[in-house]
């Protein structure tokens, strides 16, 4: 015989509280995977892919950037055997920090275009080529074509910045961007002191060593690297959920006008400061060297 309608009522209240039951013990399985001894839940559990992930990013704009610091101490004395001047090695400096300054916006366009990951593959094994042409030119013309060829290839710490912005929130960005910056900041510290060191082998022994490292992290990148979810998400490709994912995210705050020098005059002072510090950095690069 049929049900009354209040029993009815009931059942269907008692198969709610079971849903919802199921979804707090979801809930609380993710969390307790990421809770510390503490009782407080890693911030890794927030991030949109698994942190090796990040780091494996962090590792190329580490090795990215390398490639320009590496050859500091070797570049002028690999330039005197090709009969180069002074004004010329400077010239060598400064062509690979203006090719790396240009293609940064034009390699962030690209990999909006194409995805990140393409862009990060296709910009280490552009580095490992110009590494190798620069250890094998054969005068100072080719030593300059390729200097300009690794600095485009360099410029991809950009490409990184974006891909952090997409698997990383809003509330972790700035210490992610820190990170990303240190490792940038390694490179200078540790690349001319490898370079110094490797040149005992041969001055084009940086060169080398650079190119095959850059050779080895491009198959790694192809193996481990996955696309950046949002962009997926952005060019309707559908991606493994993952925890953290960015389809469960709200939609992004339009940014609010508030008082102050303005969004234009603001990004301009940053620009021209970034400018001026990469200019005289670069500058000192010669001279020191």
């Amino acid at each position: 015989p049929p049900l009354p309608e209040h029993e009815h009522e009931s059942h269907a209240s008692d198969d709610e509280e079971e849903d919802d039951d199921e979804e707090t013990d979801v809930a609380e399985a993710v969390q307790d995977r990421f809770r510390s001894a503490s009782g407080r839940i890693d911030p890794r559990a927030l991030l949109s892919v698994d942190p090796h992930i990040i780091f494996l990013v962090l590792i190329v704009n580490f090795l990215d950037a390398l490639g320009g610091s590496i050859t500091t101490p070797i570049l002028p004395f690999y330039a005197r055997e090709f009969d180069a001047s002074y004004a010329q090695v400077g010239e060598l400096f400064s062509a690979f920090a203006l090719a790396q300054m240009g293609a940064m916006p034009l390699l962030s366009i690209c990999s909006d275009r194409y995805g990140r990951r393409s862009v990060l593959l296709l910009a280490t094994l552009g580095s490992a080529m110009g590494s190798l042409w620069q250890a094998s030119a054969s005068g100072y013309n080719s030593l300059l074509a390729a200097r300009i060829f690794s600095g485009f290839w360099s410029g991809v710490a950009s490409v990184c910045q974006v891909y952090l912005v997409d698997v990383v929130p809003t509330e972790l960005r700035a210490d992610y961007m820190s990170y990303l910056n240190s490792s940038t900041q390694a490179s200078v510290l540790f690349g001319p002191s490898i370079g110094a060191g490797l040149s005992y082998l041969g001055l084009t022994a940086p060169l080398q060593v650079q190119g095959c490292v850059n050779i080895l992290l491009f198959f790694i990148v192809y193996a481990h690297l996955p696309e950046s979810p949002e962009w997926r998400r952005t060019h309707g490709i559908s991606s493994p959920q993952s925890v953290g994912s960015t389809a469960s995210r709200p939609p992004r705050p339009k940014p609010s006008r508030r008082a102050g020098l303005g969004r234009r005059t603001t990004m301009c002072i940053v620009f021209a400061f970034g400018v001026l510090s990469f200019c005289g950095m670069v500058s000192q690069m010669s001279i020191m060297s």
